[in-house]
């Protein structure tokens, strides 16, 4: 409304209107706009509550994940293949489990003298249901040292994808690599005994050919094996129970300088002289 047409006294009547309109409008802007900030500060302090709580929780368990159970078995055949199977159970507790720490599984082998063959790749979510791995969770990728290094290039690593991942759910995981005979000399191996989640059971068994002979050595450690007899093969197992988690630190050394290992051989004497063309 234009007032420099109004004489003084319709302008002392119609200004104080305009005026009043005009604060009311100020105040309802103020209004909408501490109304939307009061949203936006409730929200945000939501969200930070939540994320505050996740992390309290994590932080209360001091672990990502655990191991229920390992398994490693090392089977010496009679015909000089090898035979190695691996199986574990693995319960995720944490985000960081299986968004960065063991959302995959990493297998490496060389494909012109072994099979790689995946028995196992399923995870029980936390409500029961049971979720296989799909065809393509499976995938073959050159390892990455090998990159540089031609001689190595023929060399293989399995990617496996588990899927279904969510807190409380547990992953069964299971493989087996056998190698042909000539491969190796003979069967042998290294294994460590701890790793960066906390292990409940821990199994290690070797099977070796009743003509063989096995050394071996459990370095700090006193576990002693359990023999026994299957067939054609003399077993000794080594079982270990409830065994801590290995935290991350700065400037650690390798694992294999400070946990206990078992390191192990069995062969037969004429097939490492056959081997090795040493009479």
């Amino acid at each position: 409304i234009d007032l420099t047409n109004l004489d003084d006294e319709a302008a002392r009547c119609v200004g104080p209107l305009i005026t009043s309109r005009k604060l009311n409008d100020t105040f309802e802007t103020e209004t909408s706009m501490k109304a939307l900030l009061h949203v936006i500060s409730s929200f945000a302090l939501l969200v930070v509550l939540q994320s505050s709580a996740w992390a309290q929780n994590d932080a209360a368990s001091d672990k990502d994940a655990e191991y229920l159970d390992i398994t490693h078995e090392y089977v010496q055949q009679k015909d000089g293949s090898l035979q190695y199977n691996y199986e574990h159970h693995l319960r995720y507790l944490t985000n960081y489990a299986f968004s960065r720490a063991y959302g995959e599984s990493f297998i490496i082998y060389n494909p012109a003298w072994q099979t790689l063959k995946i028995t196992t790749a399923t995870t029980r979510m936390a409500d029961g249901q049971l979720v296989k791995a799909p065809f393509n969770a499976f995938n073959e990728v050159l390892p990455g040292f090998a990159a540089q290094a031609a001689p190595y290039q023929h060399l293989r690593e399995m990617v496996v994808t588990h899927t279904g991942l969510e807190r409380g759910s547990v992953v069964h995981f299971a493989y087996s690599i056998m190698s042909k005979k000539g491969f190796l000399p003979g069967l042998s191996g290294k294994v460590l005994i701890g790793d960066r989640s906390p292990i409940g059971k821990m199994t290690i068994r070797v099977k070796s050919l009743a003509s063989s002979k096995l050394n071996y050595e459990l370095r700090r450690s006193d576990v002693q094996p359990v023999a026994s007899k299957d067939g054609q093969w003399n077993v000794h197992t080594w079982s270990f129970e409830n065994i801590p988690m290995l935290p991350v630190e700065s400037n650690q050394p390798a694992m294999d300088q400070y946990l206990p290992q078992l390191v192990f051989a069995a062969y037969d004497e004429a097939a490492m002289r056959s081997h090795t063309g040493v009479t």
